[in-house]
């Protein structure tokens, strides 16, 4: 079936028209109320930094932040009108906008029903790390929107039939350039290796299925080469000598590390959703349904986060497409079991999915008001700790 034919419009449109009034919303508020302590990213000063120097502006520049210069470099025609933060904070929330409207498409591709793709999108509308880390002084919101707009174009050629190895060959190729943005594009290139291996292990011979991951691998290696390069050429550093640098400094920070740095990073990015997602991604293997898909995604998460950089919630959060739809499917799972008990009928049902994701919504929202009383995550978990013990 094509896309067209699956999406609602109307459902679409009034995504983005509630992505847009949140976003307004909450820039406002930042405004309004000077920036309450702990709502601008630590990284923040680094990133104004990048883009002031890009302006010609007298400031030594900031090396750690060189390697991501996209998103600075989209800030400069705001920052000639208004100071650097609010810039960032009007692209970052365009950003959310688009992204919520690919998010919508591929929630719709992966759960195969507009109603739940709404759902999952709601989800996504009131998550934490948008409010928290991604309409903020940051560079995460345009690799959260990179990452769907790939797994979107994937998803919707292989539904219509047209996904050919020149299809991952672009993706990967657009993917190493996506690296100017952050190094978390890596998400996104595993997912593109791990579908097509899954997709055509069984269907293609040994040699041009090697030889296929052999040319995907160079299309996202040699952009991100040449790209590196430059910038070593430029300024004396690259996105290698960052991830050496973030390495060692997590060094002192060992919870953001392998797989119970990555657990910690999932339970912080998505909640009571996690819960709900569990039921949906076995329901998802137990009926073969999309199964590609999610597995790509599911590996690409982990070896990303798990065995190869640190995990902090705004690097895992671009996985909300596989929490979300899983959790929206897992919520079907779990009030289809209760119906069998209780014998409810389709409408209590129904009104169950709705209180389901407005009890997330709420818990999502609680955990930002919380962090706007005690400032930061540690000063939050640190509170918590000396309530309880």
């Amino acid at each position: 079936m094509a896309l067209r034919d699956q999406l609602n419009t109307n459902y679409l449109i009034g995504a983005l028209a509630a992505a847009a009034l949140a976003a307004t919303l909450f820039v406002s508020f930042l405004i309004i109320c000077n920036f309450p302590e702990g709502t601008i990213s630590p990284d923040g000063k680094g990133y104004i930094n990048i883009t002031e120097y890009f302006m010609g502006r007298d400031v030594e520049l900031n090396k750690f932040r060189v390697s991501r210069p996209l998103v600075p470099i989209l800030a400069i025609p705001l920052t000639y009108i208004v100071e650097p933060k609010i810039s960032y904070l009007v692209v970052n929330a365009l950003l959310f906008i688009l992204l919520t409207g690919l998010f919508y498409v591929m929630a719709t591709l992966l759960l195969k029903d507009d109603t739940q793709a709404l759902y999952a999108t709601a989800l996504l509308l009131f998550a934490f790390p948008v409010y928290y880390r991604g309409i903020n002084v940051t560079v995460d919101m345009a690799s959260w929107v990179l990452f769907v707009l790939v797994g979107s174009i994937v998803l919707d050629a292989d539904n219509s039939g047209k996904l050919t190895p020149r299809t991952f060959f672009v993706l990967s190729f657009f993917c190493g350039v996506g690296t100017l943005i952050t190094e978390m594009v890596l998400v996104s290139f595993l997912f593109i290796l791990f579908f097509y291996a899954f997709s055509r292990l069984q269907r293609e011979s040994w040699s041009r299925f090697f030889y296929s991951l052999f040319l995907i691998c160079a299309s996202f290696s040699v952009p991100v080469l040449v790209i590196q390069a430059g910038v070593y050429w430029l300024f004396d550093y690259t996105i290698f000598d960052k991830a050496i640098k973030v390495r060692e400094l997590s060094a002192n920070a060992p919870l953001t590390l392998g797989p119970v740095g990555f657990m910690r990073a999932l339970v912080g990015a998505f909640s009571v959703s996690l819960f709900f997602a569990v039921f949906g991604l076995v329901e998802f293997f137990k009926k073969q349904d999309n199964v590609v898909a999610f597995s790509a995604l599911l590996l690409a998460g982990l070896i990303t986060f798990s065995a190869v950089w640190t995990s902090v919630t705004r690097f895992v959060f671009v996985l909300s497409p596989l929490v979300f739809t899983c959790c929206i499917r897992g919520i079907i799972v779990l009030s289809g079991m209760l119906q069998g008990v209780l014998r409810y009928n389709d409408t209590v049902k129904k009104t169950l999915h709705i209180a389901a994701v407005v009890f997330i919504i709420i818990i999502n929202v609680l955990m930002y008001c919380v962090f706007l009383r005690f400032g930061t995550t540690l000063a939050m978990a640190k509170k918590f700790l000396l309530f309880l013990f």
